[in-house]
């Protein structure tokens, strides 16, 4: 079973279809960074990296985990000793291009890459903290969370706010 996202969010993310990822991170409490596309320099250098992509995916709160065919390649839950090490893990990973997104069943989003391997956001909370966020270029954000579903508003104010309540 496949839920069909709504044709608003497909619009905003179909320029991503086809972008080479050129950005993997692990961030603490186990957050996941995906950049597609050009790399977009910020020039702040209390980040840990230089670049964002031109495109992000990720998940701050949720679990996640990277596969190919029958085999995961690293995930959110890993033992590992050190959240560095599990990053590693991530980075040697070649993703490829990213060639759909599509929410498996009501909770979950599925990344596909042309090379096979898969990325899937799983939601794990019972509350309405967001699950899953798309960054797009022009300060575009989308988000999907399981009380709300796919939203899409800017990146650079609150979700809830318009231009017409500043």
């Amino acid at each position: 079973m496949t839920v069909a996202m709504n044709a608003q969010v497909e619009d905003a993310i179909r320029l991503m279809l086809g972008k080479r990822c050129c950005r993997q991170r692990v961030w603490r409490p186990r957050t996941l960074s995906l950049g597609f596309g050009d790399k977009v320099y910020h020039g702040n250098p209390k980040l840990v990296d230089t670049f964002y992509g031109e495109w992000e995916i990720g998940t701050f709160y949720c679990a996640w985990r990277v596969t190919q065919q029958d085999r995961i390649l690293c995930g959110s839950t890993d033992a590992v000793d050190s959240l560095d090490e599990l990053d590693a893990a991530l980075k040697r990973i070649d993703f490829g291009c990213i060639q759909s997104l599509t929410q498996p069943t009501q909770f979950d989003v599925r990344a596909e890459f042309d090379t096979g391997i898969a990325v899937e956001f799983l939601a794990t909370t019972s509350d309405d903290d967001e699950c899953f966020h798309i960054y797009c270029p022009q300060s575009i954000c989308v988000t999907f969370s399981i009380q709300e579903g796919w939203t899409i508003g800017r990146s650079d104010k609150p979700m809830n706010q318009t231009d017409d309540n500043q």
